[in-house]
């Protein structure tokens, strides 16, 4: 899945973080940019706009470049399916607790992906995920296994799911997929652990959630 931020959704990202006293220079820009062709939108709070553009970046993400296998695979395996929901599910827990509901952005209907994740069951669910992410990525790898790849000693992840994990300690939720995540990502980026002790090992990625419980 490409990140929403791109083309129209890059309009409404930009947009949305206009500080409220700038509503007439924010209706003048969402005049020209329509009138230029874009689907430009305007969003209530930054905050969702911010969290939902999250949610989709972060799923295919962490688990592929950790276990340095593809997001087809990824999605192939329920049990790391299922670790995916779990850590979308802690993303929407903290979202709850700090009162920002998620959005849809320009093609991405986040806010039905996420009562999807809530009340649908796996057995209907996870065809319908392993069709939308690893089909929609064509093949292409996420941001955080390039970087990896790339020998890059930091990590977006820390945007991600170390930001997920940050703000569940400040409200009292616990992330442990989340926190896993993002501990194993910067261990690998920053050489602390090699990257062979979990490359295509979802055996350890998932004791090591488990032992964060």
């Amino acid at each position: 899945m490409t990140s929403p931020c791109t083309r129209a959704a890059l309009v409404a990202c930009g947009l949305a973080a206009l500080a409220p006293d700038g509503r007439a220079a924010t209706a003048r820009a969402l005049a020209a940019l329509r009138g230029a062709g874009y689907d430009a939108r305007e969003y209530g709070d930054y905050r969702a706009l911010k969290w939902s553009k999250a949610l989709l970046n972060m799923l295919g993400n962490a688990t592929a470049a950790i276990l340095d296998m593809t997001v087809e695979h990824v999605y192939a395996d329920a049990r790391l399916v299922a670790l995916e929901r779990r850590g979308f599910l802690e993303t929407l827990a903290v979202m709850d607790a700090l009162g920002i509901t998620p959005v849809s952005l320009p093609r991405y209907p986040v806010r039905l992906l996420a009562a999807a994740m809530r009340h649908m069951p796996a057995i209907v669910l996870n065809p319908v995920l392993r069709r939308k992410i690893a089909g929609g990525r064509g093949g292409k790898p996420p941001s955080l296994q390039l970087g990896l790849a790339q020998g890059n000693p930091r990590s977006e992840g820390a945007f991600l799911y170390g930001a997920v994990a940050r703000a569940g300690a400040e409200v009292g939720i616990d992330t442990p997929v989340n926190r896993t995540l993002w501990e194993t990502l910067r261990a690998i980026a920053s050489g602390a652990v090699a990257w062979d002790v979990y490359r295509g090992k979802p055996e350890r990625l998932l004791e090591a959630v488990a032992y964060y419980q």
